[in-house]
């Protein structure tokens, strides 16, 4: 029984240390140069919300979704009914590194590489 629990703590604690915001960004950002930056916020109530942006002098992308994270040993997978939306990422450290198969079937997802936690 206290095995069970003491399992069952360490569970939650993994969980809710995933909780957080990260972020990556790409691109020289100025007038002249493209830029892209992602960033996803995961909530300890199981929701995310993920943002990319795409600059260049020519275009101005805004892509937005929201829907449901779970985690399951190291890989967390991020799910969105509205737009077919679906990753997975492997969770090192303060690290998510994007499962490459999956990444490249979503357009809003393209280029993306390791996401870094930031502090807040």
């Amino acid at each position: 029984m206290i095995k069970s629990l003491a399992l069952l703590a360490l569970f939650s604690y993994f969980q809710l240390s995933i909780v957080g915001t990260y972020i990556q960004e790409k691109g020289d950002g100025r007038t002249d140069g493209d830029s892209q930056d992602w960033t996803l916020t995961l909530t300890e109530s199981g929701k995310f919300k993920y943002h990319f942006h795409s600059f260049s002098r020519l275009t101005n992308y805004n892509y937005h979704t929201e829907g449901q994270w779970t985690l399951r040993n190291d890989t967390l997978m991020l799910a969105a009914s509205k737009d077919a939306f679906f990753v997975k990422f492997v969770a090192k450290n303060d690290k998510l590194i994007p499962i490459q198969s999956i990444v490249f079937q979503n357009k809003n997802l393209h280029n993306v590489d390791t996401l870094r936690r930031i502090n807040q």
